[in-house]
């Protein structure tokens, strides 16, 4: 019977395939091992994880603290401008009142605004127009207006002390690990308080003069944004662009900065789960 049946055909044995974290035995823990596969892709929130935790993400704590400490002396100036204004444009409570309210009138204005912005012209695009206009009105708020005039500068002020503020905010959170990321969003508050001692210290040194906290605000802005010339723009907003290249060159100078290696970056970027169509890069998620 042996020799009447048909022998079936022998196989070979079967390659064992990758895994999803690497090559077959590799220890998954193993530091690089999500980026062996050059074919599979990987979120950009995976290619943040693995950003090694150093230099890089210290100096972004820094320049945001300091950010915070700019907008804190936008904030609480206000009341300490009160008495030059009664004294110099004969303000009544009534314009007190309404120069106290045109700053936050202002702010809901550019918070409004930026919603629509940052995602059209990118985070890092929307601090670097908004930063230099406020400093700019800052300056222009020297000169001895009328009150009405003033007004008016004091909600454009607002508005783009707003528009930054926001755009800021989603720029920095967009490069924090995932671990890391509540520490590191609460450590940002420790600027307000700096700007808030920076702005008594001012007003009481000079008294009932009111155009050195005009100065250091604007002095403030301008240093903002100075600092964020050289910063990077979001690898997550790149990448919804469809810039995957420029995303990778980002990570890898991250990488650099943080004592890894500069080719660190994955070859691949995707949004979530689905690599990006450049065609129609809006559609990864």
């Amino acid at each position: 019977l042996a020799q009447t049946m048909p022998k079936r055909p022998r196989h070979p044995p079967m390659a064992s395939a990758p895994s999803a974290m690497g090559r077959p035995g590799e220890d998954p823990d193993h530091e690089g091992a999500r980026f062996v596969s050059k074919a599979q892709p990987v979120s950009i929130s995976e290619a943040l994880d693995a950003v090694p935790f150093g230099g890089w993400h210290a100096r972004h704590l820094v320049r945001q603290v300091f950010a915070w400490a700019v907008f804190a002396i936008s904030n609480d100036a206000t009341p300490y401008l009160f008495p030059a204004l009664r004294r110099d444009l004969h303000a009544d409570d009534a314009g007190l009142a309404h120069f106290a309210s045109a700053f936050p009138l202002g702010c809901l204005v550019g918070a409004i605004a930026s919603t629509w912005l940052v995602d059209r012209m990118g985070r890092k695009a929307v601090v670097m127009v908004a930063a230099p206009v406020a400093s700019v009105l800052y300056l222009f708020m020297l000169v001895k207006w009328s009150l009405s005039f003033l007004l008016l500068l004091r909600v454009v002020q607002g508005a783009a002390w707003g528009v930054t503020m926001n755009a800021l905010s989603i720029w920095y959170v967009e490069f924090l690990p995932t671990r890391r990321r509540g520490p590191l969003m609460a450590a940002v508050s420790l600027g307000w308080p700096v700007g808030r001692g920076i702005v008594i210290l001012v007003a009481g040194a000079t008294g009932d003069a009111w155009r050195p906290l005009l100065l250091i605000g604007s002095v403030g802005f301008a240093l903002l944004a100075i600092s964020m010339y050289q910063a990077h723009e979001s690898p997550r907003f790149l990448l919804s662009q469809g810039n995957e290249t420029i995303a990778r060159r980002v990570l890898g100078q991250m990488h650099a900065s943080s004592g890894g290696r500069k080719d660190g970056a994955p070859e691949r970027l995707c949004l979530g789960d689905v690599a990006v169509d450049k065609a129609n890069p809006l559609d990864s998620r």
